[in-house]
């Protein structure tokens, strides 16, 4: 009997799927195994997989368990087939759903929780893995991964702790929709403040795993989801035992939910999925940006002009309105910085077709692994046009993930933003929740800068051409006038930094 028959048809077809795939030779023959003697499928498929580059992968236990191997191969071959090319988009834009044909899978690596698991006719399978099953048609369910054994779930594209939140950003403005399982670890955290800074709120669908077994508890870690959830002005729906499918409204509430059992034993599950995420009130902000432009166009029409030489004009009039507060409060050497000024306002984010980005770069992009070393001014900006802080450091780098990190202590920006913009704007459960000590303080002021702030920052020659240029700023000679906030003690903004 042929060898691959041996295997039946299924498996057979699997087997020459993934030798086809990774330009594997023909077999030479079923392996034998050295205790019993006979030939043995199982060392066969377990040789396969470790072709296929899984080298610590063991061989299977029984064939249910080496088809979904064979399984998990070819979804993590398809999930890098499907995210190859991506389009690079802007991360400054405001994002909307993406047309990549996948479904983009978020739950943390280090979550202690597992997902609950579900007898099926191959075996007892997680809901992960149950869930890939479903939806491998016609958008693969895919995720990141450490992929050095098939890890059943999931398609995974490899990442590692130093890249895994690039090619999280990458990934979820592409994708079609995003699968979110919440839980309450500091990964998570970081993937569900993604989601709702960058807007992805109205493609995401969130997963509340059913509670399967007594061994795991689900619903203290919901809890805790629900907590954070508030601050970020989401309100999670209460556990519930059989498990939940919801999509969330920007403004806050429920938008629609799925029982999970109801959903897997729907027929058009995709259907239902994509009807999960209609009708989000984040329609409006698409609304606000279109009148815009079309009140941009009607002024250029008015005064008889084309868009481009209406824009030439407002970067003109914001050139000239730097240039006479510079001669008004500073010295008359300081004409010179007039270029350098002009780099740390928002002129070219303030009109014309850059409208609707943020300056510079987001402090929900900021790249711990970049440098930017060297003396240098700095503005930070909420928005496209209102001007928050700006000061000076003699290592931009280092200060600049500092207030990425949000940490309050010895940081006069981070410490400012949380009392003058965080603590105020809570509502009385939160503040609540923060002073019983179960929320973290310096997580609510890392979600407040990334979520709202961006910053745009200059190099300069020395330290008194950096201070000189702050004091300028802080003066009110940029187009916003002076930032709102300020520190209390100017030394102590730069204390890491000097």
């Amino acid at each position: 009997m042929d060898d691959i028959e041996f295997l039946g048809i299924k498996l057979g077809q699997q087997i020459e799927r993934v030798m086809n795939t990774f330009g594997m030779p023909p077999l030479s023959g079923m392996p034998i195994n050295p205790v019993t003697g006979e030939k043995d499928p199982l060392i066969l498929i377990g040789n396969v997989v470790r072709a296929a580059g899984y080298p610590a992968a063991a061989d299977p236990s029984s064939f249910g368990e080496g088809s979904r191997m064979l399984d998990q191969v070819i979804r993590d071959h398809d999930a890098v087939v499907s995210t190859a090319n991506l389009p690079s988009i802007p991360l400054s834009w405001e994002s909307t759903r993406g047309d990549a044909p996948f479904v983009l899978y978020l739950r943390s690596f280090d979550s202690p929780l597992e997902t609950p698991i579900v007898e099926t006719h191959l075996g007892v399978m997680s809901l992960e893995e149950l869930l890939a099953f479903r939806l491998r048609r016609p958008w693969p369910l895919i995720g990141l991964g450490r992929c050095d054994r098939p890890l059943l779930g999931v398609g995974k594209i490899r990442s590692t702790d130093d890249t895994w939140k690039r090619e999280l950003k990458k990934l979820s403005l592409n994708a079609t929709l995003i699968l979110v399982v919440p839980s309450a670890t500091e990964g998570t955290s970081w993937e569900i403040e993604w989601v709702a800074i960058n807007n992805n709120l109205r493609s995401s669908i969130f997963l509340m795993p059913p509670n399967y077994s007594d061994d795991v508890d689900w619903r203290a870690d919901w809890a805790a989801v629900q907590r954070w959830a508030r601050f970020m002005g989401l309100a999670f729906p209460d556990y519930d035992d059989e498990g939940l499918l919801f999509t969330m409204d920007p403004a806050g509430p429920v938008l629609r939910t799925l029982n999970v059992a109801q959903w897997l034993s729907d027929d058009n599950s995709w259907v239902t999925l994509m009807h999960l995420t209609r009708g989000s009130s984040d329609s409006i902000a698409d609304a606000k940006r279109n009148m815009l432009a079309f009140l941009e166009t009607r002024e250029a029409e008015s005064q008889q002009i084309d868009l481009f030489e209406l824009w030439r004009h407002k970067e003109q009039a914001i050139r000239k309105s730097i240039r006479e507060k510079v001669s008004k409060v500073g010295a008359a050497s300081d004409v010179r910085w007039l270029p350098v000024l002009e780099r740390l306002d928002i002129i070219n984010n303030a009109i014309g077709p850059m409208r609707g980005r943020y300056p510079g770069i987001r402090f929900s992009e900021w790249d711990e692994q970049e440098r930017h070393a060297g003396t240098g001014v700095y503005t930070v900006w909420w928005g496209e046009d209102d001007l928050v802080w700006a000061d000076w450091s003699t290592n931009l780098g280092e200060t600049l993930t500092e207030h990425a990190r949000g940490r309050i202590a010895d940081n006069a920006f981070c410490e400012t933003v949380f009392s003058t913009e965080v603590v105020p704007s809570l509502t009385p459960d939160v503040a609540r929740d923060l002073h019983d000590g179960l929320i973290d303080a310096d997580k609510m002021n890392r979600y407040h800068i990334h979520k709202h702030f961006s910053v745009l920052f200059q190099v300069t020659n020395d330290v008194q051409d950096a201070k000189r240029l702050a004091l300028l700023v802080n003066k009110g000679v940029l187009s916003a006038g002076r930032p709102r906030l300020r520190a209390k003690s100017p030394r102590k903004s730069r204390q890491r930094s000097t």
